[in-house]
């Protein structure tokens, strides 16, 4: 057994969980001993009643303080009779028949119970920690349940009320919570508790009560003090109360919101949804006399201008691109581009092990590079990163400003979930999607919006999907892969639950997915970008085409240092090892499809497919066979897939626009020496008859492994087309 750690010890090593909770430090040494001794004693203060009235989610008893207690005066610790990772959760119930019948009793419901009834039983009383180091965050959160005493609080939210007359004051607070709780894991145990503390005074024989949400320390704590917010009936003169509009905290109240309060409140997050489409409509304008741009007859949107929610991150990428631009000397980059052979600095084995052109060679010297395909953050600049201290930014490496380097500033537009769901939500090939760290009010308005569209005959006019879909939402973190801490749920509150933990988006399920021998699939398309001046000239190159300012007239957009956009032609398909079907969501071998991360099990009975056998299966079972057919089922789709690459790149180019003091207008500035390759996962989607791809993500960095046991000359090919103008073959230019 661990020695007993000494209290200065126990600071040392946990005293930024009491920091971070918020238990005023002088309890700490009271939590401290009753850690030391695990001294739950909580029958000394508390004691439990039945409740009368039981409402969703809440337990049949109720604690009462069975002594006066004054603020501030202990610390209670809380056992927790339930740990689980969600996924698991629902799992653990239909096994655990003891667990069952545990939580069945302390929720005062029947024992014959459906799980699924158990679980949105439970959904509002379920809290959860992540577990971190000094290098690493738990990539999933815990969830747990505390035991009866723990469980059986009353929960306070703010109320809403439509009855009071919006212009009277705000009423003071009088109906707050009277006890604080926080989860506490001893790291030398391995444990988890949940720490009570009082921070009101409160009577003998009074209920107690935990926030529903706790504090998160923002201005939007100030929400909390209000006990009633008042939502008096939209009418079209009346706009959204700005305490809904700006309040993620209320919005996370919603799990423990009465019928008869959501009734009240749903309307406006539904308005709210519909305006947040319309701010983004607004921000999309179409030149309907000019040609487009890439040569089709078709006009395209141009996006000149963005909503206020998003302007303040991207014109701070917009001066970091300005700063960049102006360490450039861009005839030196260009003496670089002519190198022979270039010298290449990467930590992609797979890319060291398959680039055979005798025009490239590789080095350990970062500085020394004239090319670097990293997956790591780089600086560039005459300054090395430092953090307050002063000390180098480990996760940042300096680079010379004439290095050639496979990152875009700005690119977390596009490869954060959330920040392409925000870029380009006005396109039909990304299913409809909300960041639930700011959107989440929008969010249960699109919910519901669809819910109602779902039991009737077509999609709501709002969105530009059309037909009848389900409920369903995938809910998934806004920056990890391999499909880590992803849930499909119909359920409202669920979703609600889950943005609160790590940051996530929250998009609608494909439910009508193109399958092949009945199985879910994704394609991973290969894009390459390059934003490199002409090596014949040195000098910038200039393409042009025609949009429309917002209320002003027609400008004409020059692009300098112009983005040039490839596609490979062949794809990596990855295939689900079950059928599809529309259920068990909790089944990753029926609706995921990337297995090379699983167990030896699961990765055993993953289906591998070459780009060519895939391309004449899928198009047999959809009833063309000759090798004309094939190819015309393919041209359709793929020609659809490059307009959405352009669509996609055009939109992100036209967002890092630099505004400048020009009479020919815009300027867009890109950075002379950025490159990429990014893998674009996509999906095929039934929809009146057609398929239709649909855009789930952008990768940085992707893997490649899969497509190079295909096709061992992919970097030889993607290398020759960014850096020495090699045109035509595998790589089908995008025109910008």
């Amino acid at each position: 057994m661990a020695a007993q750690l000494s209290y200065e010890a126990f600071l040392e090593v946990m005293g930024p969980q009491l920091v971070g909770m918020g238990l005023p430090e002088k309890l700490w040494r009271c939590a401290f001993d009753k850690l030391s001794s695990e001294n739950l004693d909580a029958s000394d203060a508390f004691t439990l009643v039945e409740r009368d009235d039981r409402q969703r989610g809440e337990s049949k008893w109720q604690v009462v303080s069975c002594r006066p207690i004054e603020k501030e005066s202990g610390v209670w610790l809380c056992d927790h009779c339930w740990s689980f990772r969600l996924k698991e959760g629902k799992r653990q119930l239909k096994e655990n028949e003891k667990l069952r019948a545990r939580l069945q009793s302390l929720f005062g419901v029947s024992s014959d119970t459906a799980v699924d009834d158990l679980w949105r039983e439970l959904l509002p009383a379920l809290q959860h920690y992540q577990v971190a180091s000094s290098s690493r965050l738990d990539e999933e959160a815990v969830w747990y349940l505390m035991d009866e005493f723990g469980s059986s609080f009353d929960v306070e939210i703010t109320r809403v009320d439509d009855e009071m007359d919006q212009k009277d004051e705000v009423p003071e607070a009088d109906g707050l919570a009277n006890f604080r709780m926080a989860p506490f894991f001893h790291t030398q145990r391995g444990v988890a508790y949940t720490l009570i503390w009082p921070v009101k005074d409160t009577e003998h024989y009074e209920p107690c009560s935990r926030l529903a949400v706790p504090k998160s320390g923002g201005p939007e704590d100030l929400l909390l003090d209000f006990p009633c917010v008042r939502v008096p009936q939209y009418t079209e003169a009346s706009p959204i109360p700005a305490v809904l509009q700006c309040s993620r905290l209320f919005a996370l109240m919603f799990p423990w919101r009465s019928s008869a309060a959501r009734e009240l409140v749903v309307p406006w997050y539904v308005r709210m949804a519909a305006e947040l489409l319309q701010d983004e409509k607004t921000h999309m304008v179409v030149d309907e006399q000019q040609p487009s741009a890439v040569g089709s007859s078709s006009s395209i949107a141009s996006v000149f201008d963005f909503p206020p929610h998003r302007s303040a991150q991207i014109e701070c990428d917009r001066r970091e691109l300005r700063r960049r631009v102006d360490l450039i000397d861009r005839t030196q980059v260009s003496e670089t581009l002519k190198k022979s052979p270039l010298r290449v600095f990467t930590d992609l084995p797979i890319l060291q092990e398959t680039l055979s052109r005798d025009d490239f060679t590789f080095t350990d010297d970062i500085l020394q590079a004239d090319v670097l395909y990293v997956s790591y953050v780089l600086n560039d600049g005459r300054d090395k990163p430092t953090d307050e201290k002063g000390s180098e930014w480990s996760s940042s490496i300096r680079f010379n400003s004439h290095q050639l380097v496979n990152q875009l500033v700005g690119e977390g537009h596009m490869t954060t979930k959330d920040g392409l769901a925000k870029m380009t939500r006005r396109f039909a090939w990304l299913p409809d999607a909300y960041d639930l760290s700011t959107e989440l009010p929008q969010m249960i308005g699109a919910y519901h919006r669809r819910h109602q569209s779902a039991q009737g005959p077509s999609a709501p006019p709002e969105s530009p999907h059309q037909g009848r879909h389900s409920d369903y939402w995938i809910v998934k973190p806004r920056n990890l892969a391999r499909s880590i801490d992803t849930h499909i749920t119909n359920d409202i509150d669920e979703i609600v639950r889950l943005s609160s933990t790590f940051p996530k988006v929250c998009q609608r399920y494909i439910d009508r997915p193109a399958c092949i021998d009945g199985k879910k699939f994704d394609l991973r398309f290969y894009v390459a970008v390059k934003c490199f001046p002409s090596i014949a000239s040195g000098k910038a190159i200039e393409m042009g085409w025609a949009g429309r300012w917002p209320h002003t007239h027609t400008r004409v957009l020059h692009v300098v240092g112009g983005v040039q956009v490839a596609v490979y032609e062949r794809f990596a398909a990855r295939m689900a090892n079950e059928p599809f079907r529309m259920d068990d969501f909790d089944s990753f071998p029926v609706h995921f499809t990337v297995m090379n991360y699983q167990d030896e099990q699961t990765r055993s009975k993953n289906v591998v497919m070459t780009c060519t056998h895939f391309k004449t299966q899928l198009a047999n079972e959809h009833g063309h066979h000759d090798d004309a057919a094939v190819a015309a089922f393919w041209k359709a789709i793929i020609d659809k897939v490059h307009l959405m690459v352009r669509e996609l790149f055009q939109t992100f180019v036209q967002q890092m626009t630099l505004k400048e003091n020009s009479s020919s207008g815009e300027s867009v500035l890109t950075n002379p020496t950025s490159f990429a390759v990014y893998g674009l996962d996509v999906m095929l989607e039934h929809t009146e008859g057609n398929l239709e791809p649909r855009l789930l993500e952008v990768t940085f960095f992707p893997d490649t492994a899969r497509l190079v046991k295909e096709d061992r000359g992919f970097w030889d090919t993607v290398f020759g087309w960014v850096f020495r103008e090699e045109r035509g073959g595998a790589m089908v230019e995008v025109t910008m």
